[in-house]
């Protein structure tokens, strides 16, 4: 079977973790957290990623050999970029697109408050993404 295209991304609830490798993707997800299925995962292409453990380790390996979840993928990141106030991100952003952006992504840009029009370093969602991506976006 094929290799997962790079990055990786990892889905949890309404975070984003972007991986530049199945590695280290492997060695940041907790095993615990695989056992109870907290995890989706995908490659750059949209196929969906099987993510187990055997208690200690983590392993991530392509589930479909086609990219059958690309479009879903492409609306997951469409959203999480656009919550982090991504402003290159469009609604009509196409997979590729929103792939290049997310690699470029470091959790830590400011925005625009939408209430208020003043800068908002702290938008709901980036500081738990931060956390997630262990304050950057791109998982060497």
């Amino acid at each position: 079977m094929a290799s997962p295209r790079e990055p990786i991304f990892i889905i949890e609830g309404h975070d984003v973790g972007i991986f530049a490798s199945v590695e280290a993707a492997q060695n940041q997800l907790e095993p615990t957290d695989v056992s109870d299925a907290v995890y989706k995962g995908y490659d750059a292409e949209g196929r969906r990623l099987k993510i187990t453990t055997d208690g200690q380790n983590t392993v991530i390996a392509i589930a479909d050999s086609e990219p059958l979840a690309a479009l879903e993928l492409e609306r997951e990141l469409r959203r999480f970029l656009i919550d982090a106030g991504d402003l290159r991100v469009k609604e009509q952003s196409r997979l590729t697109e929103l792939v290049e952006i997310a690699k470029a992504f470091d959790g830590s840009r400011p925005r625009v408050g939408k209430r208020t029009g003043t800068a908002d370093p702290d938008p709901a969602g980036i500081r738990s993404a931060q956390l997630f991506l262990g304050g950057r976006g791109w998982h060497p």
